[in-house]
């Protein structure tokens, strides 16, 4: 199970870059604006470490360093500043922080030093429980025997899996789950029951009842639907593994905002809210490989999924659907011109990924190979005006994405960018933000994360 590091910074850049960073080298990253929000969120969840900025509006990073030692003093804090002098570093070690961080630094840095502490801390651990075990030797190895026979069943699990399944998920691997026609989401979901997999569904849980929601919007998605019946197939059997008596599930869908859909699973089970990170994981004693087969399949259809409790801790899923561009109003049929980005990425795979994202969102798109070609771009009068750039943070020219941002401000003081990168640099985040960069996006780019970006930064004034 991965790790899970609770990051605190009032700075949403230096927040969203130190959690892409940590997420990229195998940690669960969690965020908190604030130390309060910290506090409450630690009121309900348990993290394993957490990563605090200094100095933040409210309650510093000091005091939430006394307040976690007083109500959480298993979990290890450290203290990441860029205001740091040699008293605040002395001052939060003496509060009991695990380590003390001092800005810029690499974000390999970072890590290393989380991993090194969270390693210290389970190697204390496993010590403390040998001498438990020593104590009590007899309850110790009825205790080893049970964790072995769990083991074994994971592993034979696993190799089933592998034998029974390979062909079937080799299928998957080679479906081209984009492109293969737009469907309403209504009748995507009605027709579920009749599907292979819903009907294997219902021959395994005779007792299980579908149900659908009276209204649904008139949305169109554009996804291979044989692989979303795979997906909600397995999602249902991980939801109602603790379910003996099913009662129904009930299906619905709401339009967003930003023109994406929710669609909605109601598994009419509850769940405790420390057990949600935990969903996906293999579980030997019920489902099985379901759960992360469930999240395999949402992710190669590049679906996001959350999980909520709603009402008295029912579990519901809710999966992400972007509209099928065949659904969306053009913009010249509503009088007005698509919204013009440019691409400014020194690789020339990763730029005609990001065209192809873009073009397939409906916006018209121009591309640029380093800082001083897309300068010339903009600063050409003749030239289709951007009305976004989305510019890589390191290029491989001399110019880095920092210094081409300065120089656009100069041209277009009003000029709207979103930055992107392959890891999160600390040091270029915070002087992008500075100078009035919005937002950064994570490489490899998503389709779901870059229209809400692109719809957040374009819809500001």
């Amino acid at each position: 199970m991965k790790k899970s590091v609770l990051i605190v910074d009032d700075d949403e850049l230096v927040l969203t870059g130190l959690a892409a960073n940590l997420e990229g080298e195998g940690f669960r990253a969690l965020t908190a604006s604030s130390a309060a929000q910290a506090l409450d969120w630690l009121a309900r969840e348990s993290v394993d470490l957490v990563l605090t900025d200094l100095v933040m509006e409210g309650m510093d990073g000091l005091g939430l360093l006394r307040q976690l030692g007083e109500q959480r003093p298993d979990v290890p804090v450290v203290v990441i500043t860029g205001h740091g002098t040699a008293n605040s570093a002395v001052e939060a070690l003496r509060h009991g922080a695990a380590d003390y961080i001092q800005k810029p630094c690499h974000p390999e840095d970072i890590s290393h030093r989380v991993r090194t502490i969270l390693d210290t801390r389970q190697l204390q651990s496993r010590l403390l429980n040998e001498r438990r075990r020593a104590e009590a030797h007899q309850r110790a190895l009825v205790a080893q025997r049970d964790m072995e026979g769990r083991l074994l069943a994971v592993t034979a699990a696993l190799r089933c899996a592998a034998a029974d399944s390979a062909k079937e998920l080799g299928e998957f691997a080679e479906t081209p789950v984009r492109g293969a026609g737009a469907h309403q989401v209504r009748e995507l979901a009605r027709d579920f029951a009749a599907s292979a997999p819903g009907r294997a569904l219902r021959a395994e849980r005779p007792r299980l009842a579908l149900e659908w929601a009276a209204e649904w919007p008139a949305f169109a998605v554009r996804l291979a639907p044989g692989v979303f019946y795979r997906a909600l197939s397995a999602l249902i059997a991980a939801c109602r593994v603790t379910a003996k008596d099913a009662q129904a599930v009930r299906f619905s869908a709401t339009a967003l905002e930003d023109g994406a859909a929710l669609f909605m699973v109601h598994c009419g089970v509850k769940r405790k809210p420390d057990e949600l990170h935990r969903f996906f994981d293999p579980d030997p004693g019920g489902v099985g490989l379901e759960p992360p087969l469930a999240w395999w399949l949402l992710r190669k259809l590049d679906l996001p999924v959350r999980l909520e409790l709603e009402g008295d801790h029912e579990l519901t899923v809710q999966i992400r659907l972007p509209r099928a561009a065949a659904d969306r109003e053009p913009a010249a049929a509503a009088g007005r011109r698509p919204a013009h980005v440019l691409v400014v990425d020194d690789s020339a795979e990763q730029r005609a990924e990001a065209v192809a994202l873009l073009e397939g969102l409906g916006f018209s798109v121009s591309a640029a190979a380093d800082g001083r070609e897309a300068l010339a771009r903009l600063a050409d009068t003749s030239a289709a005006a951007a009305d976004l750039v989305l510019l890589d943070l390191v290029l491989g020219d001399e110019l880095d994405g920092v210094e081409v941002y300065r120089r656009l401000a100069e041209i277009n003081p009003r000029q709207k960018v979103i930055l992107m990168g392959g890891f999160a640099e600390t040091g270029r985040i915070v002087a992008a933000k500075r100078m009035g960069v919005r937002l950064y996006l994570q490489k490899p780019l998503t389709r779901a994360a870059l229209e809400r970006a692109l719809a957040q930064v374009l819809a500001a004034d």
